[in-house]
């Protein structure tokens, strides 16, 4: 969909660690024009999966960065030290799942999982412009958060060194009321 509003020869780099080919191919046809989309089959916290993706903007710099991973507050805020530094300072930086869900505020689980993006979107909006995109506040998880990037990196020392954890495994840990 982004496709649609990208530029005409803008190059768009998405990726899943959970991107079948069939999926792979179908992305990759959304391309409009002179635009280049490449689909990468990888785990974003992985550095070999980070130097893909620098690699295949040839030195440009992202105008924007959807971040809608694994929903763990470790994996989120990984995201985001690894490929905040290949956005361009006043491009958009946008995080999926900014409303806590029903699980964490009521300790009902109704099928939303957000996991720990709330609680790193709460961290991290106020370094930077930001503005929030949701219908209601009240809902179960969803909700779009916007960074305007000033190109300033929250401190290295605070990343995290766990291993990957699916957002299928933050949301059973949800269900089964494991905090």
């Amino acid at each position: 969909m982004l496709s649609k509003a990208a530029q005409g020869n803008a190059t768009i780099v998405t990726l899943d660690i959970n991107m079948p080919l069939w999926r792979k191919r179908l992305v990759e046809a959304y391309a409009q024009r002179k635009q280049t989309i490449i689909a990468i089959k990888a785990d974003s916290h992985r550095q070999d999966t980070v130097r893909r993706v620098r690699e295949s903007l040839h030195g440009n710099r992202l105008d924007l960065l959807f971040i809608d991973g694994d929903h763990s507050y470790d994996g989120v805020k990984r995201d985001f030290l690894n490929y905040s530094p290949l956005v361009r300072k006043g491009a958009w930086i946008v995080f999926h799942d900014i409303v806590p869900d029903f699980k964490t505020r009521y300790g009902i689980h109704m099928g939303g999982c957000a996991g720990g993006v709330p609680k790193f979107w709460s961290e991290i909006k106020h370094h930077h412009r930001s503005f929030e995109i949701v219908q209601d506040y009240h809902q179960d998880a969803c909700g779009i958060g916007v960074l305007i990037w000033n190109g300033r990196e929250i401190e290295r020392s605070k990343q995290v060194a766990h291993p990957f954890r699916s957002a299928r495994s933050v949301c059973k840990k949800y269900d089964k009321g494991i905090r």
